[in-house]
């Protein structure tokens, strides 16, 4: 329902810019913000993918300190990190 709504708002967005330049950069900010939310996603699977590990094995969570686990704007970096 939500991705609907973007699409709809950007075809709107689309619309109202009225100079091809402007259209190239809206399209071009489109596929940057397309492409930073897909890697938000896979970012989120892969610290899941860590997090649910079974106790034994060796994650990449298990590689950092506990102090850097303790921030979760370095856990979440990291895993973007990777996901690019």
């Amino acid at each position: 329902l939500r991705l609907r709504k973007l699409a709809e708002t950007a075809t709107a967005f689309f619309d109202s810019v009225h100079t091809e330049l402007g259209v190239v950069f809206a399209k071009i900010a489109s596929l940057v913000f397309s492409i930073a939310l897909l890697n938000h996603y896979i970012a989120c699977i892969w610290y899941a993918l860590a997090a649910a590990a079974e106790l034994d094995s060796d994650t990449w969570l298990d590689a950092i300190s506990t102090f850097e686990r303790e921030n979760p704007a370095h856990v979440y970096m990291a895993s973007f990190h990777w996901a690019v």
